[in-house]
């Protein structure tokens, strides 16, 4: 059962604040106003009826917006690249969603979603490279975010035991080497750049 975290008449009072701080900026901020402008917003690839009714009754009864559309978050991400229909994939920090749209409509009964994010793979990384004897230990790994998007790749190959005991790479060696913090370069291990990203097709 889920708690409300907030009684009922302070959920109100925290909405009233909310809506007139957005007034203040919409006024005397941004100074636009709403009657003239529509709102489009995205939303997570697992709706929320009751969320996007409540946001929508704010923004035309309680701000006055001229009309409201809540899209997808995944069809927007389909729409940038020219088409209506395909399977997105969206990683998140904590989990996944494979969203399947046609003809720019997502197909709720078939969407999947997956416990694993980004930060799951993050740990991953780190983990390789701390039992990788490098001399690295986890307060010289700063930025770990940036080693696992500039660095990770998956090979177009099936045999991925052959890939990592054979000399082939797909990055360049110049992309395999990281700064410490005290300077110092290491060359990030094929392993630890490989297993993270395998972990996402398996």
């Amino acid at each position: 059962m889920k708690k409300d975290l907030f009684p009922g008449d302070q959920k109100k009072e925290i909405d009233t604040e909310f809506i007139s701080l957005l007034k203040e900026i919409l006024e005397n901020k941004i100074n636009i106003n709403p009657t003239d402008y529509y709102v489009i917003l995205n939303s997570s690839p697992i709706k929320n009826t009751e969320n996007i009714t409540k946001i929508g009754k704010m923004l035309i009864e309680e701000l006055c917006f001229k009309g409201f559309a809540m899209v997808n978050s995944a069809s927007l991400s389909l729409f940038s690249t020219g088409r209506t229909s395909g399977l997105i994939c969206e990683c998140g920090e904590r989990r996944s969603y494979i969203v399947p749209i046609y003809e720019g409509f997502p197909l709720y009964h078939a969407l999947n979603k997956n416990r694993l994010g980004g930060s799951h793979l993050t740990e991953i990384i780190k983990n390789e490279i701390i039992s990788s004897n490098l001399g690295v230990n986890e307060d010289d790994l700063l930025n770990l975010r940036n080693i696992k998007e500039k660095m990770c790749s998956v090979p177009y190959l099936k045999d991925i035991d052959y890939y990592l005991k054979s000399n082939e790479d797909i990055i360049s060696e110049e992309k395999k080497l990281y700064k410490l913090p005290d300077e110092k370069i290491i060359e990030i291990p094929k392993k630890a750049r490989l297993t993270a990203a395998e972990l996402l097709f398996t």
